[in-house]
C-alpha cells in the first residue's frame, strides 16, 4: 500500500513585520509510475514525466498543505504587480523564490519569504 506523504508551504514576510504578498505557486512535479499517471488531480501542461499546475494563492494565506506522492517536486512564487499598474514599465515581475524537494519524508515543510508588495508611487511610476 502506497505510503501518504504531505506537503507544507508557509508564507512569511522577507522582514518581520512588514506587509507581504503572493499571487500564488507554480508547481512542477514528477509524475508517477514514470509518467503514466497524472501529478495531480486537477489539469496542468509539462510533459510525459512532469506536470505543471498553477494554484492561486486566496488573499491573507500564510500556509497551505497538500498530499503529494514521492518524487521530486519544484516550487516557485509569484507576484503578478505589473497588474496592478497604471502604466507597465520596465520587465515583468521577477520570479519569486524556487525549491526543489525530493519527497521521501511522510512531512516536508518549506517556508517562503516573501517582498512586500510596492507602494503606490511604484505603481503609478512616480517612485524616485
Amino acid at each position: 500500500m502506497p505510503s501518504n506523504h504531505s506537503l507544507e508551504v508557509s508564507f512569511a514576510p522577507k522582514v518581520a513585520g512588514n506587509l507581504s504578498a503572493i499571487s500564488g505557486l507554480q508547481f512542477d512535479v514528477e509524475r508517477p509510475r514514470d509518467g503514466k499517471l497524472p501529478a495531480a488531480l486537477r489539469d496542468g501542461s509539462g510533459t510525459n514525466h512532469r506536470q505543471h499546475i498553477w494554484w492561486n494563492a486566496p488573499a491573507n494565506t500564510s500556509m497551505a498543505r497538500w498530499l503529494v506522492h514521492p518524487g521530486n517536486l519544484k516550487l516557485s512564487t509569484t507576484s503578478r504587480f505589473q497588474l496592478m499598474r497604471a502604466v507597465r514599465v520596465g520587465d515583468p515581475d521577477p520570479a519569486g523564490e524556487e525549491v526543489s524537494i525530493d519527497i521521501a519524508d511522510p512531512v516536508h515543510r518549506v517556508t517562503f519569504r516573501l517582498p512586500p508588495p510596492p507602494t503606490d508611487s511604484e505603481l503609478e511610476g512616480t517612485a524616485k
